[in-house]
């Protein structure tokens, strides 16, 4: 194990309010087998509660990593390299990228990252439930996307939603996105 004089950054958070938001999916692309099925959309209500702004970026995960001595099994992933894959897995941590959220977690990692960082700041830290995620993301209205209905990509609305097909593939290779909206939620 590492030095456990290691310091985490302290997320900022933000307070949601107590209240009732609209819940529910407006399009299901595909659920796993043991998840509970989709319910239609309806008011809930829950309690106030704090998420963090941001999220984990690399180098946070990296100190994890360093101060607990703890066995993650995931990729570290970075940009640049090869020209036909923007984003790819490499053998060692990309210091250049340590401001960009980490990928390749999975629930268990996640959940020691808490407990790892809960113990760092003194107060307790946990994954948002699926409602509390939502109630952030969308706000009390219901909204489409966080920043209302605009469609992130207003030239993609052509394409097929799911599954995918190679029309999308090969757009995405001419056309690139402006910015990056898929690898960090």
């Amino acid at each position: 194990m590492a030095d456990h004089a290691a310091q985490p950054v302290i997320p900022e958070w933000a307070v949601v309010p107590a209240g009732p938001f609209i819940y529910g999916p407006e399009t299901v692309y595909e659920r796993r087998s043991g998840a509970r099925p989709p319910r239609p959309r309806h008011s809930l209500d829950l309690a106030a509660f704090s998420i963090a702004k941001r999220p984990v970026t690399m180098g946070e995960w990296k100190l994890f990593l360093d101060d607990t001595g703890f066995h993650w099994p995931g990729d570290w992933w970075a940009t640049g390299g090869c020209w036909r894959r923007r984003f790819r897995p490499v053998p060692e941590y990309p210091a250049h990228m340590a401001e960009t959220p980490i990928v390749d977690v999975s629930l268990a990692d996640a959940l020691a990252y808490c407990d790892w960082l809960s113990g760092k700041i003194g107060q307790r830290v946990s994954l948002p439930t699926e409602e509390q995620w939502e109630k952030a993301a969308r706000g009390p209205d219901g909204r489409t996307y966080p920043w209302g209905e605009e469609h992130p990509r207003p030239e993609l609305r052509w394409q097929r939603r799911f599954p995918v097909g190679p029309e999308t593939y090969l757009f995405s290779l001419l056309f690139p996105p402006r910015r990056e909206l898929a690898r960090c939620g």
